[in-house]
């Protein structure tokens, strides 16, 4: 039986904003505090959990269907731990009684293990090969009364008994067509948003291959798109559901004559930019979390910046996202050897902006033979009794933007990008880690630069281009 202390229900918001304020009661410091203490626990088995954002479907005004995201608050995971401790008495319960079904997952295969890892890579989240599932899982992104459950040992009725055999392929059965309508949902979006970029050419990282074929994950779509004032999504769900392009044309969801892929000349530039909370969740010292292998690679929130080139787009949405780039100070430019060449051309860009370069040795040489005055600064696992490390720099508030892209296997260049990483997110300074941000970014500081960034509205912009009135080739 079980001693019920409370039927009081909560929102897991409710429960996570007690908490923080100390107003909870001991039921729910108890959930903490164990929670926590489970977690631990996983992480010492190597266990690994991976708390997904939860999904929120609501009616807008137009009668349609959104889709929005909510993070998990850390409430959420110590009573999925509860969970999990219920399950794992009532294994313990099944084994010792001989009767039940335990379902258990088998270790992967080498081949899903690779698929796994080039996704992750295509996603901008490399998976170390010498870091744990487990551990790389909570790098990424993070009710009920206390009871005390006896187990009353009864037999275990006849009906399930002879239920047992069966189970097992009714719940295959059961996961394999939930599985197939997933599927058949995820390609009816994907073929509507792919259908204006039929017969162009778009970067993609294989990320399996076997005797039917390849699967790409495309690298660039999600980044930088065109904004064309067409639901794509609202009509794909359509579609998904039986409606015809044509139906659809006929009640205006969509364009007469066109699908939104071929623009008017004066259609504007549009960046998309995810919003990361990368504050939001801390090491056990306090400090942020590493921006590169962070919990929050699943943005919270989205800003997009639009204007007349990608220069400008690309600030407003830097803008909207975090506090902007600079257009004065000192850029600290550190890359693996692999971009060194690459960065040549744009850091001589933001030099002859104005900007103070700071590197590390092996960078400072590389743009030292180029021309490039940079002054050379410790690295985080250099620094000694009588020097300051970048690290130092960024801490104190003198370093105004960081460009550091992945580097190489060693233990000692990981442990210096994860400092500088987290320190310039504990500044609120951007940081860009890839070549290409590094280019979009000196190309929006030199548009700030050279003009104020004007505002338009969304209905404005959607006007302007007035694709449901514009004949197609127009």
């Amino acid at each position: 039986r079980a001693m019920v202390r409370s039927v009081r229900r909560y929102a897991y918001t409710e429960v996570q904003a007690a908490i923080d304020d100390g107003s909870a009661d001991e039921c729910l410091m108890l959930l903490k505090e164990i929670g926590e203490k489970r977690v631990l626990l996983e992480r010492e088995r190597g266990g690994a959990s991976l708390p997904m954002p939860e999904q929120e479907v609501k009616q807008d005004d137009e009668g349609g269907f959104d889709v929005s995201f909510r993070p998990l608050v850390d409430a959420e995971d110590w009573n999925a731990q509860i969970s999990l401790l219920s399950g794992m008495g009532a294994a313990e319960m099944m084994l010792a009684g001989k009767i039940g079904i335990l379902r258990t997952m088998p270790p992967p295969d080498p081949g899903s293990l690779r698929r796994f890892r080039r996704q992750a890579t295509a996603a901008g989240v490399p998976w170390p090969h010498e870091m744990r599932y487990g551990e790389f899982l909570r790098t990424l992104d993070r009710t009920d009364p206390r009871q005390l459950a006896l187990s009353s040992g009864s037999e275990v009725p006849g009906w399930v008994r002879e239920a047992l055999p069966g189970l097992p392929d009714i719940m295959a059965t059961s996961d394999k067509t939930a599985n197939g309508v997933s599927r058949a949902c995820t390609d009816a979006v994907e073929a509507a948003e792919l259908l204006q970029f039929v017969g162009e050419r778009l970067e993609a990282v294989v990320v399996d291959a076997n005797d039917k074929g390849v699967t790409v994950q495309l690298t660039e779509l999600g980044v930088v798109a065109k904004a064309t004032g067409v639901a794509l999504a609202k009509a794909a769900a359509r579609i998904m559901l039986g409606a015809s392009i044509a139906e659809l044309r006929a009640e205006g969801m969509l364009p007469a004559h066109t699908d939104g892929g071929r623009m008017p000349a004066h259609a504007p530039m549009s960046v998309k930019e995810a919003v990361l909370p990368f504050k939001r969740f801390r090491t056990a010292e306090g400090l942020v979390v590493d921006s590169l292998l962070g919990p929050e690679m699943r943005s919270t929130g989205e800003v997009m910046g639009i204007d007349v080139d990608f220069g400008r787009a690309f600030a407003k949405s830097q803008l909207g996202a975090i506090s902007g780039l600079p257009t004065t100070g000192t850029v600290f430019v550190s890359v693996a050897n692999r971009d060194k060449r690459a960065i040549i051309f744009p850091v001589k860009r933001l030099v002859d902006l104005g900007f103070r370069v700071v590197s590390t040795s092996g960078t400072a040489d590389v743009l030292r033979r180029n021309g490039i005055e940079a002054e050379v600064v410790l690295k985080h696992a250099e620094r000694g009794a009588d020097g300051r490390s970048i690290v130092d720099w960024i801490n104190a508030g003198e370093i105004d933007m960081v460009v550091n892209s992945p580097s190489g296997p060693s233990a000692s260049a990981r442990a210096d990008g994860y400092a500088i990483r987290a320190a310039t997110t504990a500044m609120d300074k951007p940081i860009i880690t890839t070549v290409q941000q590094l280019a979009a970014a000196v190309l929006a500081i030199e548009a700030v630069m050279h003009g104020d960034l004007g505002v338009t509205s969304l209905q404005e912009h959607t006007a302007a281009l007035d694709l449901f009135g514009v004949e197609e080739g127009a």
